[in-house]
């Protein structure tokens, strides 16, 4: 399936389109993400054959919670995490709820910061 990533920065649109393929087993929630010129961070264009994008938590409707994370060595971990919705706003009350939930599942959610979407031009898909 295709992804696209886009942002919007100093009044300039970015966008990169990348390309998710499922894992052997798509009832797990996990996928391969690749971007040009990415190596697929530690998935399939690095040469490695795990998934980099794992679908912690979803409703299959309006939300979902993708982490990853890559190990550099022994001591150098780096872990991401995004909220991903189909509309540019999540209400408050389930945002707090779906943070807690995170925190028990040890994803620091108190790093996440919100994108703004407020006067944000958007992209035809």
């Amino acid at each position: 399936m295709s992804v696209r990533n886009t942002d919007l920065l100093e009044g300039e649109i970015n966008t990169i389109d990348g390309v998710a393929t499922l894992t052997d087993d798509p009832s797990v929630g996990q996928l391969f993400v690749e971007f040009p010129f990415s190596g697929g961070f530690g998935g399939v264009g690095a040469g490695e054959d795990k998934p980099n994008y794992n679908v912690v938590a979803t409703d299959y409707k309006n939300y979902a919670v993708v982490y990853t994370c890559e190990y550099f060595g022994p001591e150098l971990k780096f872990e991401f995490s995004w909220i991903l919705a189909r509309k540019p706003q999540i209400p408050s009350s389930f945002l707090k709820e779906l943070k807690q939930w995170l925190q028990v599942v040890n994803i620091n959610a108190k790093r996440y910061m919100p994108t703004v979407q407020t006067n944000c031009p958007r992209v035809a898909s």
